[in-house]
């Protein structure tokens, strides 16, 4: 094992969760090399004074209050039950009863500008190209 790869591995080794054949080979590497093995003590004196230090203990009667807040979120969960499919359903309903006042509206305004426009796609714009030619256009 080269010590990029024990360094790498080396916090795991010191918590204990490498694999037994990795963990092996980190001692082994210790063992033969005097660089890696001073910077493992140097690590492990290290983190377990971290670990001693920022070790916090939880409130007395945490989890309880957290198994009832926990308990009283499925109670009104269940009784909301109805809660989360209608929602949706009325501001779906909503939606399309907007849409459909939309369109009504739009037609009702102005009903005659429908033929206008259809009147108007047939007329023929004057095409200035077939009157004069361009080379004439050019050529002045």
């Amino acid at each position: 094992m080269k010590c990029r790869k024990c360094f790498r591995d080396l916090t795991a080794y010191l918590e204990g969760t490498l694999g037994p054949e990795a963990q092996a080979g980190v001692e082994r590497h210790l063992d033969e090399c005097k660089e890696c093995r001073g910077f493992a003590e140097f690590l492990r004196d290290n983190y377990f004074l971290a670990a001693e230090e920022y070790r916090v203990e939880p409130a007395p009667f945490f989890f309880t209050r957290v198994k009832a807040r926990l308990e009283s979120v499925t109670e009104t969960t269940a009784n909301s039950s109805w809660r989360v499919i209608l929602q949706p359903a009325f501001f779906s309903l909503l939606l399309l009863l907007g849409i459909y006042s939309g369109i009504r509206l739009g037609s009702t305004l102005n009903p005659g500008s429908r033929d206008r426009l259809t009147a108007e796609r047939f007329v023929p714009w004057i095409n200035e190209l077939e009157t004069e030619p361009i080379e004439n256009f050019l050529m002045n």
